[in-house]
C-alpha cells in the first residue's frame, strides 16, 4: 500500500509524505508513477520556490518534505503545483485497484 499525506495551511504546504509500495511486483508501475510524480514535485518545488523553504527527506519508498517556515515558500505557487501533483495522484488511484490512499488535511486556521 502506498501513502500519500499531505496539510496544507494558511502559507500553503505545510508537510507532505509519501511512504510504502505497491504490494506485488507485477503493481510496479504504480509506484514508478507515485515516484515520478513526486520526484517532478521536490525539483518544481526547489527550482520555483526555493530548496531553501523545505526540510526535504527521501528515502527509497519514503519522501517527506516540510515548509521551514510560515515566511517561507511562495504559496501561489505552491498551490499549483500541489493540485497538479494531486490531479495526478487521483489518476493513479482510480487506476491503481485500492494500492493508494491519499489523505489530505487542511489546516488553514
Amino acid at each position: 500500500m502506498i501513502q500519500a499525506e499531505v496539510r496544507t495551511g494558511p502559507q500553503g504546504l505545510a508537510v507532505l509524505r509519501v511512504l510504502g509500495h505497491a504490494p506485488e511486483k507485477s503493481h510496479a508501475a504504480i509506484c514508478n508513477a507515485v515516484s515520478i510524480l513526486t520526484q517532478t514535485l521536490v525539483q518544481s518545488l526547489k527550482i520555483l520556490v526555493g530548496e531553501s523553504a523545505y526540510l526535504l527527506e527521501e528515502k527509497k519508498g519514503w519522501c517527506h518534505i516540510q515548509k521551514v517556515s510560515s515566511e517561507t515558500g511562495n504559496p501561489e505557487v505552491e498551490t499549483v503545483l500541489l493540485k497538479s501533483w494531486l490531479i495526478g495522484m487521483e489518476l493513479i488511484r482510480n487506476q491503481s485497484e485500492g494500492h493508494l490512499q491519499i489523505h489530505i488535511e487542511n489546516c488553514s486556521s
